[in-house]
This record gives C-alpha cells, structure tokens and sequence, in this order.
C-alpha cells in the first residue's frame, strides 16, 4: 500500500522478509510478547523448550510443567499476524504450532479467549495484558517494562515505521519526531 501510494507510512510488528527497494524499515520501539494463562492456571515458570513443546503439541498436559491435570488448549493468531510471525522465529525452531490449536484474528480475541479458559494458553504483545489473563515468567523472567528495557526477557522483537526511501520532509520529521526523546516518551506510554 505503501509502495502504491495509497498510504504514507506503516507500522508493522514484524517486517516483510521481501522489503521493496522503494521502501525503508525504521526501527521505533521494543515489545515483549507475553504468554497469557488464565489467572487459575499460575504456572510458575516455563522455558523456551517447555513452551516449544506445548505449542508444537509435544506436551499435552499441564501436569507435565508442574500445572494441574488438565488437558493443555493452545490458542494462536492467524496467519499473517506480526505477533505470530515474531512468536514462531523466537520459540518455535522451526517447528509448526499444533494443527489442534484454536487460531483466532486478533489480539483481543486472544485475551477473550484465554479469560474465559482456564486450561488455555496463548500469546499477545504487552500491550494486551488485562485483567482475566496471567503472564507467566519465561526462563524465570516476567514480561514487563523493566525486563523488557534491560533486555532480560527473551520474548521480544522490534517494532517498525515503514516509508518511502525517497523521503518526503513531512514524513521524515514525523519518523525523526517518533524517534526524540518525546516521540519515544509517548510510545512507551502505550
């Protein structure tokens, strides 16, 4: 859309593997992606293994990571999606998420979901954390703010401003205000 004119910019969560020559990716915030389970389900800890596992399909109970003896529902975004996308290349090596996961469109669907089913799990960006959800530690590191600003959570991935190389002045100083001090103030707010 970009590349046709029809937009300006994008914000993208995960960036085109095929990135026109036209267009630049700009570099503007950090986002931790959050493994949600319902405030029931309190897993103390999973690791990037036990988390491959479940949602490879490998692990099919929670008893199996120190949780209760219930079946394990994992839940996914649909294809597409940056989250998914950044989710796969963290944990997932390679390996497809479970054909028995329940793939959902958006975000808040995710939250919605896992809110009303205390044996699912799920991932969102930290935005989406609410109450009705629970965000378990990974390798013993909760996903928050300060983990995510000292780089000690593993979840993460870089969030984009997509432009024209060919740079227009209204839209170069919108990307240079997005990356000052006061630009930055505000995304770390949201």
């Amino acid at each position: 859309m970009i590349e046709a004119g029809q937009i300006d910019l994008g914000l993208v969560s995960w960036p085109p593997q095929n990135l026109a020559k036209s267009l630049r990716s700009v570099p503007i915030a950090r986002d931790a992606i959050a493994v949600i389970l319902h405030p029931q389900n309190k897993i103390d800890d999973l690791s990037l293994v036990e988390l491959r596992d479940i949602f490879s399909g490998r692990l099919l109970n929670w008893q199996e990571v120190a949780g209760p003896a219930q079946p394990i529902q994992v839940v996914s975004r649909e294809d597409g999606s940056g989250t998914r996308a950044a989710f796969e290349a963290i944990v997932m090596d390679q390996q497809p998420v479970t054909p028995t996961a329940i793939v959902l469109p958006n975000s808040q669907a995710v939250v919605d979901f896992v809110a009303q089913n205390p044996h699912a799990i799920a991932y969102v960006s930290l935005a989406f954390l609410k109450d009705g959800v629970y965000a378990v530690p990974i390798e013993g590191i909760p996903p928050t703010l300060e983990s995510l600003a000292s780089g000690s959570y593993l979840l993460t991935r870089d969030l984009f401003i997509l432009a024209p190389k060919q740079g227009q002045p209204e839209l170069d100083q919108f990307v240079e205000f997005v990356l000052s001090p006061a630009g930055q103030a505000i995304l770390a707010e949201k």
